[in-house]
C-alpha cells in the first residue's frame, strides 16, 4: 500500500514521533552530553582508583611509558622494551 503524505502531514507525523519517544531533540542532546560527562567525570576516575589499575599505571610509569603518547611505538621507553623482546 503506497500512501502519499503532504508536507504538512509528514511534518506532523515526524513531530508525533518525538512525542512517542517522549523527549524533544534538545533534551535528548542534553541527556547524551550529561551521560558522556558522567562517564568522564565519575566512572573513569573510579576505575582509575581501582588497585589493579593503579598498579598497572605505576608499572608503566616505572618503565618510563608516557600514557599521553600518541602511539606506544613512539615512546622511547617502549622502543627499548620492543627491542628487548625481539
Amino acid at each position: 500500500m503506497n500512501i502519499r503524505l503532504s508536507n504538512t502531514a509528514a511534518q506532523r507525523e515526524c513531530r508525533s514521533n518525538w512525542h512517542i519517544a517522549g523527549l524533544a531533540p534538545g533534551v535528548r542532546l542534553a541527556l547524551a552530553v550529561l551521560a558522556i560527562a558522567a562517564i568522564w567525570l565519575v566512572v573513569l576516575p573510579r576505575i582509575g582508583a581501582l588497585p589493579m589499575v593503579r598498579e598497572y599505571i605505576a608499572h608503566n610509569e616505572a618503565l618510563g611509558i608516557n600514557p599521553a603518547g600518541k602511539f606506544y611505538s613512539e615512546v622511547p621507553a617502549m622502543l627499548r622494551l620492543l627491542d628487548r623482546d625481539e
